[in-house]
């Protein structure tokens, strides 16, 4: 049975073993930003806590699964499908998978070091288009109303518009749709879920 070993709401660190430790920090650092992060340890392989792992997923809608083992092939990527598969519509982004190196676990300690998952990767990929926005936001409106803008309108950008759209650009389609959501509150439910 998989123990959540932090309650979040805002993204799902998914790990077994040493990860979790790992992952636990990590979520403390995001905390200091704003990032409220949930920590689910596996505890087990085989059997799989696929009811765990499921609810977590569509509790958060972002999904971080970390390793050690090497990312080709290795059970994250078993995890990731299984949510892609059974809690797709819940998602707000793609599941993400971080695991060691392709290649050989060396022996010597710095070598093994390089190779495995270290908590700066674990952050660096839970701040990507999101922290950027946040940051632009924080610019434009200042850090009070930065979070709640973000919450409440960040979701209405796809994912794949994401990557062609600059963090400045969101920030003015954020205060249209905040002029949008004024006029007409119903019209904002139409670019996403309504909470």
């Amino acid at each position: 049975v998989a123990a959540l070993r932090r309650a979040g709401s805002d993204l799902a660190l998914i790990s077994y073993g040493a990860g979790v430790h790992d992952c636990l920090r990590v979520a403390e650092t995001l905390a200091t930003s704003g990032i409220d992060a949930s920590v689910l340890d596996l505890r087990s392989l085989a059997p799989l806590d696929r009811e765990a792992v499921l609810a977590v997923a569509k509790h958060c809608g972002r999904v971080l699964i970390v390793h050690e083992d090497a990312r080709t092939g290795g059970i994250g990527e078993s995890v990731a499908a299984i949510i892609q598969e059974e809690a797709f519509e819940w998602l707000d982004a793609p599941v993400r998978v971080l695991g060691a190196l392709d290649t050989p676990m060396p022996y010597a300690p710095p070598l093994e070091e390089f190779c495995l998952v270290s908590e700066a990767e674990i952050v660096q990929a839970t701040r990507r288009w999101e922290d950027d926005l946040r940051l632009a936001l924080v610019d434009a409106h200042g850090e009070e109303r930065a979070l709640p803008l973000l919450r409440r309108y960040g979701p209405a950008f796809p994912v794949a518009y994401r990557d062609a759209l600059s963090a400045r650009t969101a920030v003015r389609d954020i205060a249209f749709l905040e002029m949008l959501d004024e006029a007409n509150p119903f019209a904002v439910s139409l670019y996403r879920p309504v909470e």
